[in-house]
């Protein structure tokens, strides 16, 4: 086993072990019930239907980069084996340049939404009202910002 893949193992089996915690504390606007967070800001635009998200060991893949402004329903869908986290941060930094303290991203924008962990083989929904602008999809569990799973989103 090289010492590249030996390292992968051992940080991947101290993520497992750690447990997966809430993210940073960034600004946080919605509420989390049962799996289902819903954010709503001052009356519903129309919606824009449902956006899948898949999480992996080790990314965040939606599967569009980019849609229209209004209300957008995040269908989380965790493929991996060990918990997962979906975050919402409309940001002007990239989704990959967060500085990282204590092995979670520091955000730096304002935190819409956050579904909360979600098991390896689970799926969770987050509703979200969205503006024009730039945004990060990240998993801010401890290790895995770190570890790649973020994405840029573009809202036009």
């Amino acid at each position: 086993m090289s010492s590249g893949s030996g390292l992968a193992l051992v940080l991947s089996a101290a993520l497992f072990v750690s447990g997966c915690g809430g993210g940073g504390d960034g600004e946080q606007a919605a509420e989390t019930v049962q799996g289902e967070a819903t954010q709503v800001a001052g009356g519903e635009k129309a919606g824009r239907g449902a956006l899948e998200v898949e999480l992996n060991e080790w990314d965040v893949i939606p599967a569009k980069d980019a849609t229209q402004p209004g209300k957008v329903t995040f269908q989380a869908r965790n493929t991996g084996s060990v918990p997962h986290a979906l975050e919402v941060i409309l940001t002007d930094v990239k989704a990959g340049a967060f500085p990282v303290k204590g092995g979670v991203a520091e955000v730096k924008g304002k935190k819409l939404a956050d579904v909360g962990d979600i098991a390896g083989g689970a799926s969770k929904q987050l509703s979200v009202i969205l503006e024009r602008g730039h945004y990060a999809l990240i998993c801010n569990l401890p290790g895995h910002y770190e570890a790649g799973m973020h994405s840029d989103f573009q809202v036009e």
